[in-house]
């Protein structure tokens, strides 16, 4: 299965827990490439299925390839650890869906759901 699919079928199974990034609205439907909300604002996902919910362009210090490797370095090292720790406690033992967003490159939430499997 392509990426792209397979960012809309987890789009499609978990619709409820988007909003528009512009009206802050319910996530209404999926149109082909495209998320749309009760206002009619769309939103389109990329040819890799990544969905872009920013609403303009923002300069980030990890634009740059060596501090964005850097930074993996220290968070695959257990710098969040203790942070990912006192998630936990507060975290109700039930299913839960968790969105990671703008936290960078996904370290932080795989720690997390993995200590949830245990």
């Amino acid at each position: 299965m392509k990426k792209i699919d397979r960012a809309k079928l987890f789009i499609q199974n978990n619709m409820e827990i988007f909003r528009c990034p512009f009206c802050q609205n319910k996530i209404t439907s999926l149109q082909d490439n495209s998320i749309v909300c009760i206002n009619g604002h769309v939103i389109n996902l990329n040819k890799k299925g990544t969905l872009h919910l920013l609403t303009h362009g923002v300069k980030s210090d990890y634009d740059n390839k060596e501090l964005w490797n850097a930074r993996r370095t220290l968070l695959q090292a257990g710098l969040f650890s203790p942070i990912i720790e006192q998630i936990m406690k507060e975290l109700p033992a039930k299913k839960l869906k968790i969105i990671d967003v703008g936290c960078g490159e996904g370290t932080p939430l795989i720690n997390l759901a993995r200590s949830r499997e245990k």
